[in-house]
């Protein structure tokens, strides 16, 4: 699809750093392996040096350590590219509700909810599929939402006694795993989905809207 005009434009900045954040994801995937499987060797290899006593405790020394590398930087990281998709899609949603707002008598202020929620509401009226915003690609960016918010104001730990619909939401996801202390990680593969989505959702919006930007 060949595109036009501020449209265009707005849809390639937010693409690009999606693409940009797939890019960063493998590097830093593979380089956390590879620092992991250099840990484990330097582990290995000095443990065989030891008996079997020594060599217990030598392993409960560098128990945690090795927790890092495989659990804590890949989440960590994987968390933060997430979050990343997440501001820039807010950020793309608001540049076209900038748009709209200074070039129509409808304005974003009058719009009910708050952040993805208003978007929505505002772009709805200018959108020419009324069922845009209802499928399953926009549930997904709602359970993104609720994800996002749990990593920023929980720090990713869930009080399973609560947040039932939110656990039950996660449960179902394939890229997403929920241990049974709530904490919330995400899997290798769930960056790419993320992204994938969201590269659909922009040139699905496109669709919706490039007629309306080219009167302008």
């Amino acid at each position: 699809m060949i595109r036009f005009g501020w449209a265009a434009l707005n849809c390639s900045i937010f693409e690009n750093r999606l693409e940009a954040v797939r890019e960063l994801h493998e590097i830093t995937e593979n380089t956390i392996l590879d620092e992991k499987k250099t840990f484990e060797e330097f582990i290995e290899r000095e443990a065989s040096k030891l008996d079997e006593e020594t060599r217990e405790r030598f392993y409960d020394h560098y128990h945690d350590e090795h927790l890092k590398y495989r659990d804590d930087f890949p989440n960590i990281s994987r968390s933060s590219l997430f979050m990343n998709c997440f501001f820039s899609l807010e950020n793309f949603l608001y540049e076209w509700c900038c748009y709209f707002d200074n070039n129509s008598e409808i304005k974003l202020k009058d719009a009910k909810d708050k952040g993805l929620r208003k978007y929505r509401n505002y772009l709805k009226q200018f959108v020419t599929d009324t069922n845009f915003f209802a499928t399953p690609l926009w549930e997904s960016i709602m359970f993104y939402q609720d994800l996002r918010n749990a990593l920023a104001h929980s720090n990713g730990n869930l009080d399973m006694s609560s947040n039932v619909s939110l656990i039950n939401k996660l449960k179902k996801e394939k890229n997403v795993t929920l241990t049974k202390y709530g904490e919330i990680r995400l899997n290798e593969d769930f960056i790419n989905e993320v992204t994938d989505k969201l590269l659909v959702f922009s040139d699905g919006l496109y669709e919706q809207l490039e007629h309306l930007s080219r009167r302008k």
